[in-house]
């Protein structure tokens, strides 16, 4: 009875971790609905869509940011 109340636990808190790993570590929002408010997004050729943000401070120059994976000005 001992050995089937251990065996018991031991599933009951890998499922608990289990259903822990999908709600926190994997991605349940689409792009836009995670992407802060001023975001923009422009469609491009091949039915893809482009995020980007504008930001208008008054600079005489202006900065590019091209993000690679995971990169983005939310990040």
């Amino acid at each position: 009875m001992k050995k089937l109340f251990i065996l018991t636990s031991i599933l009951v808190c890998v499922l608990a971790g289990w259903f822990l790993f999908i709600n926190i570590f994997i991605e349940s929002e689409t792009a836009r609905e995670a992407a802060p408010a001023e975001t923009k997004f422009i469609s491009i050729p091949d039915d893809d869509v482009i995020a980007y943000q504008e930001i208008d401070n008054g600079a005489p120059t202006t900065a590019l940011f091209v993000g690679g994976l995971s990169g983005w000005s939310g990040t």
